[in-house]
């Protein structure tokens, strides 16, 4: 009773041992947990999901005992929702999936994860974890594709909960600036209201608030910041809906 391939792909997996007494051919993703089982001397599974990248290995059990391959790593790519893979948007210039890393999957603004930071289910995959310590962030150098200030507008987006709502202070989501001086913040704010401010090229600040309680502690939102030059108007988005107020300003 041995194996005589585990071989994977962007999404699919097949297992393969040699024909015998084996019983039963199971495969198990991270943490152990089940993906498939079956009773014949092959295994293909397709159309996998973000949660089963990781560490794989495969169990042959027949009246006698069991063996068991050795490990290989799955990597799953695309993002899947529902089955369907939902292409980037044109003009994508960095994309964050957390899928273990702070790795950028577009143009390799690679961040660095603080020693806080861990990973958990998210609403695609995994994603980063946050305590809301002083070490619980992740860091992105410089870099001129990320320069928000000499391009012709930007949007940030991302899915977001909270672990709790903050009554003496904001909690940031994400933020462009300098050990010196803000450039751009995005925050929940006490009340779980999503929170912008933007600032001018003379340093003023332009703010911005979208309804209160439209972020969640017990589910995931899709935010987004969304900022035009040639207007200068910018605005707030959650879960496609767009906030009742708008700035304007030039940056």
């Amino acid at each position: 009773m041995a194996f005589r391939s585990l071989a994977l792909s962007s999404n699919e997996i097949a297992a393969i041992y040699d024909a015998g007494t084996a019983l039963v051919l199971s495969l198990f993703g991270p943490n152990d947990h089940l993906i498939l089982e079956t009773v014949n001397p092959t295994m293909t599974v397709s159309n996998v999901q973000p949660s089963d990248a990781g560490s794989c290995f495969a169990i042959i059990t027949n009246a006698y005992g069991f063996a068991r391959s050795s490990n290989a790593v799955l990597t799953v790519t695309g993002t899947v929702t529902n089955g369907n893979c939902t292409p980037p948007p044109s003009g994508l210039v960095a994309s964050w999936p957390a899928e273990g890393n702070a790795n950028d999957v577009i143009n390799g603004n690679d961040g660095t994860a603080g020693p806080d930071v861990a990973y958990a289910p998210a609403e695609v995959g995994t994603g980063f974890s946050l305590t809301g310590s002083s070490t619980s962030y992740v860091a992105v150098p410089p870099s001129s594709t990320l320069d928000v200030g000499t391009s012709e507008g930007f949007t940030i987006e991302g899915w977001v909960k909270l672990n709790a709502d903050n009554p003496a202070g904001g909690q940031p989501i994400i933020e462009w600036d300098s050990d010196s001086a803000d450039g751009l913040q995005f925050w929940s704010d006490p009340g779980l209201v999503p929170y912008a401010n933007i600032k001018d090229t003379s340093g003023n600040n332009h703010q911005i608030e979208g309804a209160d309680g439209s972020l969640s502690t017990t589910e995931f939102k899709h935010v987004v910041l969304t900022y035009e030059k040639t207007d200068g108007i910018a605005r707030l988005y959650v879960n496609g809906l767009k906030s009742p107020t708008k700035i304007s300003a030039q940056i």
